[in-house]
């Protein structure tokens, strides 16, 4: 999807045969979001709605009357003036 947006990753017969999911929020967040399963395992998940408390400058995008509807990651939200290049996120630029 396009960014801002939170992110359910499954690896499926991955390293030794195994099977991984995860929880994202480096592509930013837009909803919340739950991996639960039936057959014991860990869940994961992002259930806060992390709207409300998104720092003003990863505010939006924007609905239609001006409600915010995603909280950008520092990479996407062009806090260095270099907007979507950050392919290393170990160096996206801090928030201050």
């Amino acid at each position: 999807g396009v960014p801002p947006a939170s992110v359910a990753e499954f690896t499926l017969q991955g390293a030794g045969n195994q099977d991984w999911y995860d929880v994202s929020l480096v592509d930013g967040y837009n909803l919340p979001m739950r991996i639960s399963n039936n057959v014991g395992c860990p869940v994961a998940e992002c259930a806060k709605d992390l709207g409300p408390d998104c720092p003003a400058p990863l505010k939006g995008p924007y609905d239609s009357v001006g409600f915010p509807v995603g909280c950008k990651s520092a990479c996407f939200a062009n806090l260095d003036g270099n907007q979507g290049l950050c392919e290393d996120h170990d160096v996206c630029p801090l928030l201050t």
